[in-house]
């Protein structure tokens, strides 16, 4: 504590305002809001941790940037997750700009348009009008009820909302053709032994897959060991910053890079994500690391699968039966699992090194609570 501390008077609550040096990310200093005037400073090496331990507390309403760099501070505001990002000024409210917090630090916006929002309800209605309006449900035209040879039609709701009839198998469209069938009409269909990917997470499910990276965001990573990790991607059309805790399935101390496999294929978002973006940053244990994703061949696929299957034989096997890929737990068949999973390695900031942001060891200080906003202090 380099000043402060003190209560103000003996009447009231008033603090003394209070400056903490050396803080801990995993602090509950840092984690959590101080109502009063307080600040802690914590220092870092680089711009990405900087950015990865002003994101790494649960609240987040607002962010301020003290540079004279400009072009840096905009990036930063985009870097930076939180609902208010200010360069070069303090609590700065105007009626036209939308103000409110991300996180635990509250849902929605008060001020401009925006502020609107949680006070209306928007219902979508579309109505198909015009006199072809229930040809169109039909499709093409059958003959007339009663008339030779038209069938008996049943009826059911189409997407539109108007009924369409639904004629007997042999007539309409399908006149003339022969129901299939394994024994008559054609042949029986070849096995399918394509991996089938297991779908997303829905509703509770999604929010059990998601709890580790609120855990890792309040300081409790070092929970999980060195089995999983916090990876930080960009939206490829968004813009906006997304997080997920993939399974490192291999760590390498010695060259600081881990080995992350996408269960869900190469068209998981993550995995877009980082083709998009390679250069990232990922949390492990309670420290933060810049890092270059680095995208492997099936082959390479295939030794890292077969050395994880033998570490953990279990886990390799309880994997592939998820994934859908056949395995029998024979070292040939994990290969060839290997190969259909989209393995990833994150190589950190010691082989990819990142710019300072200046000479000397830049700042960074947080503030907390009440408002105040967490700030960024960048050495010019």
């Amino acid at each position: 504590m380099r000043m402060g501390g003190t209560q103000v008077g003996t009447r009231g609550f008033f603090f003394a305002p209070t400056v903490i040096t050396g803080a801990r990310q995993s602090d509950r200093i840092v984690q959590e809001e101080v109502f009063g005037p307080v600040l802690t400073v914590q220092s870092f090496q680089h711009e990405a941790e900087a950015v990865a331990m002003a994101n790494g507390a649960p609240c987040s309403l607002a962010a301020g940037v003290w540079m004279r760099d400009h072009g840096t501070a905009d990036r930063l505001s985009r870097d930076l997750d939180f609902g208010c990002v200010w360069t070069n000024a303090h609590l700065p409210f105007v009626s036209e700009m939308p103000h409110g917090g991300f996180g635990a630090s509250g849902y929605g916006k008060d001020l401009s348009g925006y502020g609107f929002d949680d006070y209306t309800r928007i219902k979508h209605v579309m109505i198909l009008v015009g006199h072809d309006a229930l040809q169109r449900c039909r499709g093409p035209r059958e003959p007339p009820p009663g008339s030779a040879g038209a069938p008996s039609p049943t009826f059911r709701p189409c997407k539109s909302g108007v009924r369409e009839a639904v004629l007997a198998p042999g007539v309409g469209p399908d006149r003339g053709r022969e129901p299939t069938s394994p024994t008559r009409g054609s042949s029986m269909p070849h096995r399918d032994t394509t991996a089938r990917r297991p779908p997303l997470p829905t509703g509770w499910r999604r929010l059990a897959a998601r709890l580790p990276i609120l855990l890792f965001r309040i300081g409790l990573g070092f929970l999980f060991g060195k089995r999983l990790l916090l990876l930080h991607h960009v939206g490829r059309i968004s813009g906006l910053g997304r997080m997920v805790v993939p399974e490192v399935v291999s760590y390498d101390p010695a060259n600081a890079s881990w080995i992350i496999a996408s269960g869900f294929g190469p068209k998981a978002d993550w995995y877009q994500n980082l083709l998009e973006q390679p250069k990232t940053l990922t949390q492990f244990g309670n420290r933060p690391h810049a890092v270059t994703a680095h995208f492997l061949t099936p082959d390479e696929g295939a030794d890292i699968m077969a050395d994880y299957a033998r570490r953990h034989p279990r886990t390799a096997h309880r994997l592939c039966a998820y994934l859908g890929l056949p395995v029998d737990g024979g070292e040939a068949a994990y290969r060839d699992a290997g190969r259909a999973i989209p393995f990833v390695r994150l190589d950190t900031a010691v082989r990819h090194p990142i710019p300072s942001l200046g000479e000397g060891a830049p700042r960074a200080a947080r503030h907390g609570g009440g408002g105040v906003p967490a700030s960024l202090v960048v050495s010019p």
